[in-house]
């Protein structure tokens, strides 16, 4: 339980996502603390001093809150099917490392200035321009703040040779690289035109936290 506790502080703390997955177990049972739960809790409150109290406590709302997550019900369906279904899920969340050579001298000093930029803990939505002429290593700093943060968006995206690629049919094919990076549905959506990728977009993505890193 001490476990549940610091993952439910994680999810507060540090917005990190928590699947619940309720294996032969009613949600609300858990929800309730009823069964099991209720007699593992009264067997624990027996002669428990006020540090264990408050630790029973802590034990209880984060039970509560995990139970009230969006989740999976193993008990209803085949469990391979679950297992791929969470696969699929968690796949969909990790951020892509790419590959970088980030051992270049002054790399830090301009990472920091481009993430003070982008001011990631407010609202709204932020743009940072990294331009120069061509070889000074503009897609490699971009390249190393893609890894620096994205993990603290929960949708990210890298769309490359933007500029090169900017014909009608090209700038189709990275409005649907950007539907398959951010919402997941690769090989399930297929947009016919710009207007319905924009507009897909905006409706799915607007009340998100989402990085899109353009290299031209």
């Amino acid at each position: 339980m001490d476990e549940l506790v610091k993952i439910m502080r994680c999810k507060e703390e540090r917005e990190q996502k928590v699947i619940s997955i309720f294996y032969h177990v009613d949600p609300s049972e858990v929800w309730n603390q009823k069964g099991i739960y209720e007699k593992a809790f009264s067997y624990h409150e027996e002669n428990a001093d006020k540090e264990k109290k408050e630790k029973i406590r802590r034990w209880k709302t984060a039970l509560r809150e995990a139970s009230n997550l969006a989740g999976y019900d193993v008990k209803e369906s085949y469990e391979s099917e679950i297992i791929q279904d969470i696969i699929k899920e968690i796949h969909g969340t990790i951020p892509m490392v790419l590959d970088v050579n980030e051992n270049i001298v002054g790399m830090d000093s301009r990472l920091e200035r481009l993430v003070s930029g982008l001011e990631i803990q407010s609202n709204g939505v932020r743009m940072v321009g990294v331009c120069g002429l061509g070889g000074i290593g503009k897609t490699t700093i971009i390249t190393a703040l893609y890894n620096k943060i994205s993990n603290q968006f929960q949708i990210s995206s890298f769309l490359t040779n933007v500029r090169e690629e900017s014909t009608k049919y090209s700038s189709l094919l990275k409005l649907q690289q950007l539907l398959d990076d951010t919402l997941g549905v690769k090989g399930q959506l297929t947009i016919n035109n710009i207007y319905q990728g924009v507009k897909i977009i905006k409706d799915k993505l607007s009340s998100k936290r989402v990085l899109v890193n353009f290299s031209g």
